[in-house]
C-alpha cells in the first residue's frame, strides 16, 4: 500500500511540473535588428520571435523609450533588454556587442562602461527559447529569468563564465552534458541550486562577483541550459565521467 501512495505521488509531481501551453493567436517577427539599447517588449497572446542585437554603450534619449518597469526606480535600473510574454511565446536569438570607438566617450560620460549589460526575460503560460551570443571578449551581463507554467530552453554561449542559479518549484531542470562537465556544484538549498561555469571558481572569494550571471525563478515550469556552440574540441570520456561522478548533480545533466 505504501509503494502504491509513493508512486501516486512521483505520478503528481510530474503532472505537476509539466506546463500548460498555450498557443499564441498572433506572430510578431523581428528580423535580425541593427544594435539598439535598452529595448521593451511585451506580447499578450503573441509571439516575439526575432534576433536582437544590443549594444548596452549605446546611449538613447529617455523620452522614446518604454516607461520605467515597477522594478526600475531610475535610469540607472533601466534594463538593455526586456522580453515578456503572457500566455504567449518567445524565440529570441539575442547577441551583446561592443562599444564602437565613436560611442566610448559618450557610454563612460553616461557610466554604462561601470555596469553590467542587464537582460530580463519573462514567460507566463508559453514558451522562452533564447539563444545568446557574445563578443571576446565579453562585457559581463546577468540574464534574469521568470517561468510560471512554462517551458524554457536557454542557450549560452561557451564564453560564458560566472554563476548559475536556478529556484525551481514544482519545476523539471537539466542542465546540457558540455555546460554540467564545465560547471562546479556549490549549494543545493531547498529549492534552489548554484553552479559555477569556468576554470576558476576561486575568483569568487575575491569579493563580490562582477563577472556574468544567470538567474532562473520557474514555477511549474521545464527548463533546459545549454551551450549554443559545440564546445570545442568535444567532450573528452573524461569529461563525461566526471559529470557522472558528481552524484546528486548528475541528474541535472543531459544530452547537450
Amino acid at each position: 500500500m505504501q509503494r502504491h501512495l509513493e508512486q501516486i505521488a512521483r505520478w503528481q509531481a510530474r503532472v505537476d511540473c509539466k506546463p500548460q501551453i498555450a498557443p499564441p493567436t498572433t506572430h510578431t517577427k523581428f528580423p535580425s535588428s541593427k544594435p539598439t539599447n535598452f529595448l521593451h517588449l511585451t506580447a499578450e497572446r503573441n509571439w516575439i520571435k526575432g534576433h536582437f542585437t544590443i549594444n548596452p554603450f549605446l546611449t538613447l534619449p529617455p523620452a522614446l523609450l518604454a516607461p520605467l518597469a515597477p522594478d526600475e526606480s531610475t535610469e540607472a535600473d533601466r534594463r538593455n533588454l526586456r522580453l515578456a510574454a503572457r500566455m504567449g511565446h518567445i524565440d529570441a536569438e539575442i547577441t551583446l556587442v561592443g562599444p564602437q570607438r565613436d560611442e566610448q566617450r559618450a557610454a563612460a560620460a553616461a557610466g554604462l562602461m561601470k555596469r553590467r549589460t542587464r537582460m530580463d526575460v519573462s514567460c507566463d503560460h508559453g514558451m522562452a527559447n533564447l539563444a545568446i551570443r557574445t563578443p571576446t571578449p565579453t562585457h559581463p551581463y546577468t540574464l534574469h529569468i521568470t517561468l510560471k507554467n512554462a517551458s524554457s530552453t536557454i542557450r549560452i554561449p561557451t564564453t560564458f563564465t560566472g554563476l548559475i542559479t536556478i529556484t525551481a518549484e514544482r519545476s523539471w531542470v537539466k542542465l546540457g552534458a558540455s555546460l554540467s562537465a564545465h560547471s562546479a556544484p556549490i549549494s543545493q538549498v531547498g529549492a534552489t541550486n548554484r553552479w559555477f561555469v569556468g576554470d576558476d571558481i576561486a575568483a569568487l572569494c575575491e569579493g563580490d562577483w562582477l563577472g556574468d550571471v544567470i538567474e532562473i525563478d520557474g514555477s511549474h515550469s521545464r527548463v533546459k541550459v545549454k551551450y549554443v556552440d559545440k564546445v570545442p574540441g568535444g567532450e573528452t570520456g573524461a569529461a563525461v565521467g566526471a559529470t557522472k561522478a558528481k552524484g546528486f548533480w548528475s541528474r541535472f545533466a543531459g544530452k547537450s
